[in-house]
């Protein structure tokens, strides 16, 4: 793992509510926020939503809960 990654792990692990606007495609692992996360996602009115976005991008996953790349990849759809 990388800095990254240990940061954004910290950082849901010590906020297990934000899990929710996680997205995780099943066939790569690769994670992300959700594209539909609004800019404000605790009730407190703190910078949740802007410190998911500085360490993941948006993610796409279907119903399956994989990424558009692993879908075109396998034709799983």
């Amino acid at each position: 793992m990388n800095n990254r990654e240990d940061n954004i792990d910290y950082y849901l692990r010590a906020y297990p509510y934000l899990l929710k606007w996680i997205n995780q495609c099943f066939v790569c692992g690769n994670r992300g926020h959700k594209p539909e996360m609004p800019e404000q996602i605790s009730p407190d009115g703190c910078a949740s939503s802007r410190n998911i976005k500085k360490y993941l991008s948006a993610l796409y996953v279907n119903e399956l809960s994989i990424c558009e790349l692993c879908e075109q990849l396998t034709n799983l759809k």
